[in-house]
């Protein structure tokens, strides 16, 4: 009920709540909306002929060099603002995303909140586009080309060929989520390159987890997790067998590729440890292994939980004091 109402929320702010910006949040940040200047292109043949601002033009060079494109023509870029992608999308795109201020808005806070918790952290220009591939979010040099077309509803028409799991999580609340948890992989990547355990992957994506609540204002663990409220109540239900089944297969330290792809990666469901259990549930007790080690590490640093210093070691676990719920 509470992934439906948040959901009716954002998308009522989309449409009519383009002033009602709140004094007490971050300045809004603004999107290039590249897909709209793309939409409308026109010039010459004449390669030599680039129409656009300046801002636009640097967007343009980089969004065209993330899919191998060299050289930036007027007949490259009419070709891509005639493609089938834009042509499907755009009018969706712009019927869902008629007024963003309040996803602007949002996108703000999760910077402040990014400065907050890393030193090093330097915004990035947000450009919508049209998204020809599967990835909805690419960062390139300073910018961060955000997919619109990838976050059109679960029920959108143009995504009856995804999977159940996929299209969960193609929702217009979703998008913070995801925006979050891309920077925080960029900013603190998985740092271990040989050997890692499944413990050390558990304990970043548990981090991983912990670090978008804390971005996105007001977060919901489901949406944090890519889950509905259901499968949240079904892994929240059954943490206690889920913990037991990973202890009693020998999973915490295998450092078997397979095991990781089973427990970790978008799928769905994660059968290694239960038929009816939703996929990357090992993110789900990682970020409960992370609540029970902050509960008598108070001061600790997201920044510090998403290094190797935390991870890496397997002293985390037991300093966790972790207990799975029954």
């Amino acid at each position: 009920m509470k992934r439906i109402e948040f959901y009716i929320l954002l998308l009522a702010l989309f449409v009519v709540g383009c002033t009602n910006v709140s004094r007490q949040q971050a300045s809004p940040k603004k999107f290039l909306r590249l897909d709209k200047s793309l939409a409308t292109y026109s010039a010459s043949d004449n390669d030599s002929v680039i129409s656009l601002e300046k801002a636009e033009l640097h967007a343009v060079k980089k969004w065209f060099e993330l899919q191998g494109v060299d050289t930036l023509s007027n007949e490259i870029i009419n070709a891509y603002s005639d493609s089938k992608a834009m042509t499907m999308f755009l009018p969706d795109v712009d019927a869902m995303f008629l007024c963003i201020d309040s996803l602007e808005s949002v996108l703000a806070q999760v910077d402040e909140n990014m400065s907050q918790s890393f030193s090093g952290y330097r915004p990035l220009l947000n450009v919508a586009v049209v998204s020809p591939y599967n990835q909805s979010i690419f960062i390139s040099d300073t910018l961060m080309f955000v997919g619109l077309n990838h976050y059109l509803g679960e029920n959108y028409k143009g995504y009856s060929y995804f999977e159940e799991y996929q299209r969960q999580v193609k929702t217009p609340q979703h998008l913070p989520y995801d925006v979050a948890e891309v920077l925080i992989r960029q900013q603190s990547p998985f740092n271990i390159v040989d050997n890692a355990t499944v413990l050390n992957r558990m304990l970043y994506e548990g981090a991983v987890v912990y670090g978008i609540m804390q971005l996105v204002p007001q977060a919901s663990l489901s949406e944090a997790l890519g889950y509905t409220a259901s499968q949240l109540e079904w892994v929240e239900e059954n943490e206690s067998h889920l913990w037991k089944a990973m202890i009693a297969r020998e999973l915490l330290y295998s450092s078997s590729q397979v095991d990781a792809v089973r427990l970790f990666n978008p799928s769905p469901a994660t059968t290694l440890l239960h038929q009816e259990c939703p996929g990357r549930v090992a993110r789900y007790i990682g970020y409960k292994i992370l609540l029970s080690y902050i509960q008598s590490h108070s001061d600790v640093k997201l920044s510090w939980l998403l290094s190797p210093a935390f991870y890496a070691e397997n002293r985390s676990l037991i300093d966790s004091k972790y207990k799975a719920s029954e």
